[in-house]
């Protein structure tokens, strides 16, 4: 059975996602027991059907695995999402205004205000980019808030700037 196992390999994103929604105590028994089936199922049915297979059943224990995280505990993890997103909603629209302060941190009450095409570009630039940095690191900032905020629980913080496939 080792051979075996350390040869045909289950989807690496399918066992991710298990592994995120999985309690570190029961981590090992649940990978363990979709490895073995997921082998039995390779060497009987083909690797394609195992794949699928692997995939549905990630899916279906993530699921199971959010849905027993909020019957545990939803007003606090309902509480704690919500601020966290409205956190994010009150600071993410002053975020343009802190960056162009920022940028004007170098600049005299006198220096003319007028910009050549080129530096009006890449004022324009810096303020995309620094907004864009803003927002991941405000998006970072609550996402550690809201994870210590719900210490110990298993929940789905979702990021409004998710890029996953």
């Amino acid at each position: 059975m080792v051979t075996k196992s350390s040869s045909i390999q289950p989807p690496s994103r399918a066992v991710w996602l298990v592994n995120l929604f999985t309690p570190n105590e029961r981590s090992e028994s649940i990978l363990g027991d979709l490895l073995e089936e997921f082998c039995d199922l390779a060497s009987k049915s083909g690797m394609a059907f195992a794949r699928r297979w692997y995939w549905r059943q990630s899916v279906r224990t993530a699921a199971h695995l959010i849905g027993s995280g909020f019957r545990s505990g939803p007003w606090q993890i309902a509480g704690v999402v919500v601020a966290g997103f409205l956190l994010y909603f009150f600071c993410g629209g002053r975020l343009e205004e802190a960056v162009v302060a920022v940028l004007n941190l170098g600049r005299h009450p006198h220096d003319n205000p007028y910009y050549t095409w080129s530096q009006a570009q890449a004022r324009i630039r810096l303020i995309e980019y620094g907004d864009l940095v803003g927002h991941f690191l405000l998006s970072l900032f609550i996402g550690c808030i809201v994870a210590l905020a719900v210490k110990g629980r298993e929940m789905l913080v979702c990021c409004p700037i998710n890029k996953w496939q």
